[in-house]
């Protein structure tokens, strides 16, 4: 059971979710959200059927579920805010409540970064820890 558990917590939903579209060539090292667009342009995607916006859905959660991956779940973590506040390259508070501050004001014109950042991309910036 235990293994089963670290197991899902290595899993790269943004991996998983490209994956599903054999017919795309997925370059991880670009942002996720570039590459969504641009496997929707190859694959002449434009969210107007229904398989076309599940497609869409699938990969906001994929999205979701790589950032809770990477940065956790827990809003009272002083930690995890303070990792985003690292990647994001701004002050580190000592506060919960400044962290959330800073951390929220950044996230809505970085929000993309945060996981591009986490693979090493932009300037290499790797994965807080």
């Amino acid at each position: 059971m235990r293994s089963d558990t670290k197991r899902a917590s290595t899993v790269n939903h943004l991996e998983e979710f490209f994956a599903n579209h054999p017919d795309f060539k997925y370059q991880p090292a670009h942002a996720a959200t570039d590459e969504f667009y641009r496997m929707c342009r190859v694959l002449r995607v434009d969210g107007r059927s229904f398989d076309e916006t599940r497609v869409l859905v699938e990969f906001r959660d994929a999205l979701v579920q790589e950032f809770n991956r990477i940065y956790g779940t827990d809003e009272k973590d002083l930690g995890l805010w303070q990792r985003l506040c690292d990647t994001l390259r701004i002050y580190v508070p000592d506060t919960l409540d400044a962290c959330r501050k800073v951390c929220c004001r950044s996230f809505l014109s970085h929000k993309n970064s945060l996981i591009y950042k986490s693979k090493g991309g932009l300037d290499n910036a790797l994965e807080p820890s």
